[in-house]
């Protein structure tokens, strides 16, 4: 059985997958996508998951300078949990990116990665033209995708002319057929108790040293990786380039993180199955009666 611990930012998931780690004797697979990324340590509070025998698999081992996708969890997931599940009964998903834990758990396909299409007749758009563009294409993934995410509005466009299927389509199409013996667990506390806690955390870091953290990183391989663009990194990048002062971007990383916590309710709450629990102990208690 693969417990599923899911929830947002901040709410516990972490504490209840090390309590029952320990409880079981499980493995522990993370979940959560800038917590996959080596280096970025203080910025994705990993601290608590670096210490063996808890360490979690699919945790800590892709480099910054590669751009970890879905499909690429999903791969390294069904790898793993073939070898982990004829030899433990319990296992432990844990984090907080509901899609990773979806494409991988159940029968989600995606399109092909290498595309070899000739795009460059939409070089001369601007990122408004190709989202227009994109919109008079497939209307329902336009609305999904920001108009300043170029690479993903090209994407969009190019499953269509390689398969003749709109992303929406292949989406649609899918079964969504759970794959493995699963329990889906979330943690929701009270709003008010849970923006607190962030708050505090985000000034934690600070003073465990995400400045310093962030300018080796800076220095290292400059501002443009995907994986900087986690919440804690781009803003401190944004004052390192002096686009803003220091106590805005911590109050930016404040914000950023609570409207970040809001998409993880929602998307928990529509995409799986979840068993909603208000704090990890409460869980923990209902897991191992």
């Amino acid at each position: 059985m693969i417990y599923v611990i899911g929830g947002p930012t901040g709410s516990g998931k972490t504490a209840l997958a090390i309590a029952l780690a320990k409880a079981w004797h499980a493995p522990i697979i993370n979940a959560d996508a800038f917590q996959m990324y080596q280096e970025l340590n203080i910025g994705t509070n990993k601290e608590i998951l670096m210490m063996k025998p808890f360490k979690p698999f699919l945790f800590d081992e892709v480099s910054p300078l590669e751009n970890l996708s879905v499909a690429s969890y999903q791969q390294r997931f069904r790898k793993l949990i073939q070898t982990l599940l004829p030899n433990h009964p319990r296992i432990i998903m844990v984090g907080g990116t509901g899609l990773y834990m979806k494409a991988s758990l159940y029968d989600f396909e995606f399109a092909p990665q290498q595309i070899n299409l000739d795009l460059s007749k939409f070089d001369a758009f601007d990122n408004a033209q190709l989202h227009a563009y994109l919109a008079t294409l497939d209307l329902e993934a336009s609305q999904k995708i920001h108009l300043q995410n170029r690479r993903r509005v090209m994407r969009a466009i190019a499953i269509l002319e390689s398969t003749g299927k709109t992303k929406s389509e292949q989406e649609k199409n899918q079964l969504k057929t759970l794959l493995y013996p699963a329990t889906f667990v979330g943690i929701l506390p009270q709003r008010e108790w849970l923006y607190e806690q962030l708050d505090k955390r985000v000034d934690a870091m600070f003073k465990q040293g995400l400045l310093e953290e962030v300018k080796t990183l800076f220095g290292k391989y400059g501002d443009t990786l995907l994986a900087f663009q986690a919440i804690g990194y781009k803003e401190t990048i944004a004052y390192l380039n002096g686009k803003t002062t220091l106590d805005e971007a911590i109050q930016k990383i404040k914000q950023s993180t609570k409207r970040y916590a809001k998409r993880q309710i929602t998307y928990f709450r529509h995409q799986l199955p979840m068993k909603w629990y208000r704090t990890w102990k409460e869980a923990y208690e209902a897991l191992t009666a």
